[in-house]
């Protein structure tokens, strides 16, 4: 059993298609938030010291897995914690069935959805929330997916 955000977690019982799964839950409240990401950069006492950003213009597509209930917002975040942040792309427009709340499902949202940011300096390279009340939600193998070699940016 692996705690997670102060409640129980059974890996077995939730375990993702490829690696470990991250769960993220919202709370009872009325327009609860809930997400999960990847901020890179040094950190102290959660709060951000030196911010590092990635290139992903050597890349292709962003590819994950989910279980979800609700349609989830993606987006990408350039700079630091007040940098842009992308367009945000609706993981139902990227392969997201919401007939099939509890089956994992693979997303795949190309590159070019994620507007509105410099590709060159991005911080946050994934980022993913939703909103309601009583929510939970599991991500697994988030990866981007490199361009092929004779492809053009």
């Amino acid at each position: 059993m692996l705690k997670s955000g102060g409640g129980g977690f059974n890996q077995e019982l939730h375990k993702g298609p490829h690696v470990a799964p991250i769960m993220a839950a919202s709370g009872s409240g009325h327009d609860n938030y809930v997400g999960w990401g990847v901020f890179l950069g040094i950190f102290k006492n959660h709060k951000l010291i030196t911010p590092h950003t990635v290139d992903l213009l050597g890349y292709e597509n962003l590819e994950f897995w989910t279980k979800t209930p609700i349609d989830l917002k993606v987006e990408i975040q350039q700079d630091n914690t007040e940098g842009t942040k992308s367009s945000p792309c609706l993981i139902s427009d990227y392969g997201w069935n919401s007939s099939l709340p509890d089956v994992w499902q693979k997303v795949t949202i190309p590159k070019s959805a994620f507007r509105n940011v410099d590709l060159t300096k991005i911080f946050c390279p994934f980022m993913i929330t939703g909103r309601g009340s009583k929510i939970t939600f599991y991500v697994d193998a988030v990866m981007w997916i490199p361009r092929k070699a004779n492809e053009t940016k």
